[in-house]
């Protein structure tokens, strides 16, 4: 059977463009946050985890500051395509992550009341912004503002792809097209890398008039 349509006459579908939360939209939703959604909010913001990543999560996946996204044949999971990646987090969310794991009576960081990945960790978030208010928040949200943060404080695009687990640096580039660069800690970091040259006064030893 022939197809109807060709692939360059399908029907384009825009995507919904994400923006990274501000600092003082992180400070309210810090401050409506309960202790369980204070981590996850911690979680997203210190991983850039997808959805899945994060829900799927196990305290052994943390060794030393390095969180691997790994296949879960245990729990017939496995990441997004390709996707398997370490990411380094900060040594506050490492301790914050292994003192949680010592209490936990299951290896699951996001377990749902039956102990099973929890497939609700997008509606318990936006439970801290109802639709009368001025922004939302979601989990692409957090991955969105973890990557703004790290390409303002100068991480390179190509760490970043592997960061964020995208196959081509085409992608992360589109991901971060509404970045702004123009941030002061972003031209330091340039006017660091920048090469000063320095030439010194070399003595010639002869000329030729030929």
């Amino acid at each position: 059977m022939s197809k109807l349509l060709k692939k360059s006459e399908y029907p384009q579908y825009e995507e919904k463009m994400v923006t990274a939360h501000t600092d003082e939209e992180l400070d309210y939703l810090y401050s409506l946050a309960d202790a369980e959604r204070r981590f996850l909010l911690d979680f997203g913001l210190n991983s850039g985890f997808r959805d899945g990543e994060l829900s799927h999560a196990e305290y052994t996946d943390l060794v030393g500051n390095m969180l691997e996204v790994k296949r879960k044949p245990h729990l017939c999971w496995k990441p997004k395509k390709h996707h398997c990646r370490k990411v380094t987090v900060s040594q506050k969310f490492a301790d914050a992550f292994r003192a949680r794991g010592k209490k936990s009576e299951t290896s699951l960081v996001c377990p749902n009341e039956a102990g099973k990945p929890n497939q609700h960790l997008l509606r318990d978030l936006q439970a801290l912004t109802p639709n009368d208010k001025p922004f939302h928040t979601e989990l692409h949200k957090l991955r969105k503002t973890w990557a703004t943060r790290l390409a303002h404080a100068g991480m390179s695009l190509d760490v970043l792809q592997k960061r964020l687990g995208h196959k081509n640096l085409s992608t992360t580039q589109k991901y971060l097209a509404d970045v702004d660069l123009s941030s002061k800690e972003h031209t330091d970091v340039v006017e660091k890398a920048t090469y000063a040259p320095k030439p010194k006064a070399v003595k010639k030893t002869g000329t030729n008039d030929d």
